[in-house]
Protein backbone atom coordinates (compact mmCIF):
# COMPACT_ATOMS: atom_id res chain seq x y z
CA UNK A 1 0.00 0.00 0.00
CA UNK A 2 1.24 3.48 -0.80
CA UNK A 3 2.38 5.68 2.04
CA UNK A 4 0.46 8.94 2.50
CA UNK A 5 3.50 10.82 3.88
CA UNK A 6 5.57 9.74 0.87
CA UNK A 7 2.80 10.90 -1.48
CA UNK A 8 2.85 14.26 0.28
CA UNK A 9 6.62 14.46 -0.19
CA UNK A 10 6.31 13.59 -3.88
CA UNK A 11 3.61 16.25 -4.33
CA UNK A 12 5.87 18.90 -2.79
CA UNK A 13 8.84 17.83 -4.92
CA UNK A 14 6.82 18.00 -8.13
CA UNK A 15 4.99 21.21 -7.25
CA UNK A 16 8.21 22.99 -6.27
CA UNK A 17 10.34 21.26 -8.94
CA UNK A 18 13.13 20.82 -6.42
CA UNK A 19 14.11 18.40 -3.68
CA UNK A 20 15.70 21.26 -1.72
CA UNK A 21 12.61 23.48 -1.92
CA UNK A 22 10.36 20.57 -0.94
CA UNK A 23 12.61 19.76 2.01
CA UNK A 24 12.50 23.35 3.18
CA UNK A 25 8.70 23.56 2.81
CA UNK A 26 8.21 20.33 4.75
CA UNK A 27 10.95 21.05 7.33
CA UNK A 28 12.72 17.85 6.31
CA UNK A 29 16.32 17.26 5.34
CA UNK A 30 17.02 17.02 1.64
CA UNK A 31 18.28 13.47 2.09
CA UNK A 32 15.02 12.37 3.74
CA UNK A 33 13.04 13.85 0.84
CA UNK A 34 15.27 12.05 -1.67
CA UNK A 35 14.94 8.83 0.31
CA UNK A 36 11.13 9.11 0.46
CA UNK A 37 10.91 9.53 -3.32
CA UNK A 38 13.41 6.72 -3.93
CA UNK A 39 11.43 4.42 -1.63
CA UNK A 40 8.21 5.24 -3.43
CA UNK A 41 9.88 4.57 -6.78
CA UNK A 42 11.24 1.24 -5.49
CA UNK A 43 7.84 0.19 -4.14
CA UNK A 44 6.18 0.90 -7.48
CA UNK A 45 9.05 -0.27 -9.66
CA UNK A 46 9.00 2.86 -11.82
CA UNK A 47 10.78 6.18 -12.04
CA UNK A 48 8.47 8.97 -10.87
CA UNK A 49 10.69 12.02 -11.33
CA UNK A 50 13.34 12.98 -13.84
CA UNK A 51 16.22 14.94 -12.40
CA UNK A 52 18.25 17.41 -14.45
CA UNK A 53 20.05 20.73 -14.09
CA UNK A 54 16.80 22.72 -14.24
CA UNK A 55 15.20 20.74 -11.43
CA UNK A 56 12.83 17.81 -11.44
CA UNK A 57 9.74 16.96 -13.42
CA UNK A 58 7.26 14.14 -13.36
CA UNK A 59 7.60 11.16 -15.64
CA UNK A 60 4.44 9.75 -17.21
CA UNK A 61 4.12 7.40 -14.22
CA UNK A 62 4.73 10.29 -11.82
CA UNK A 63 2.01 12.38 -13.48
CA UNK A 64 -0.45 9.49 -13.33
CA UNK A 65 0.31 8.88 -9.66
CA UNK A 66 -0.03 12.56 -8.80
CA UNK A 67 -3.43 12.75 -10.51
CA UNK A 68 -4.64 10.09 -8.09
CA UNK A 69 -2.60 11.36 -5.13
CA UNK A 70 -4.10 14.85 -5.37
CA UNK A 71 -7.59 13.38 -5.04
CA UNK A 72 -6.55 11.04 -2.23
CA UNK A 73 -4.85 13.79 -0.25
CA UNK A 74 -7.78 16.16 -0.77
CA UNK A 75 -10.19 13.50 0.56
CA UNK A 76 -7.99 12.89 3.59
CA UNK A 77 -7.85 16.62 4.34
CA UNK A 78 -11.64 16.85 4.01
CA UNK A 79 -12.06 13.92 6.39
CA UNK A 80 -9.74 15.52 8.94
CA UNK A 81 -11.65 18.82 8.66
CA UNK A 82 -15.01 17.09 9.13
CA UNK A 83 -13.83 15.15 12.17
CA UNK A 84 -12.30 18.32 13.65
CA UNK A 85 -15.58 20.17 13.11
CA UNK A 86 -17.51 17.43 14.90
CA UNK A 87 -14.99 17.29 17.73
CA UNK A 88 -15.14 21.06 18.08
CA UNK A 89 -18.96 20.92 18.11
CA UNK A 90 -19.15 23.01 14.96
CA UNK A 91 -21.06 20.26 13.17
CA UNK A 92 -22.81 17.02 13.91
CA UNK A 93 -26.19 15.93 15.17
CA UNK A 94 -28.06 17.47 18.01
CA UNK A 95 -31.12 15.70 19.33
CA UNK A 96 -33.48 17.49 21.65
CA UNK A 97 -36.36 15.74 23.30
CA UNK A 98 -38.96 17.07 25.64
Amino acid sequence: MLSVPRLMVLREVLNRRSFSAAAEALSYSQSSVSQAVATLEAELGVTLVERDRRGVRATAAGSALMAHADGILARLEAAEDEVAAIAGLRAGRLRVAS
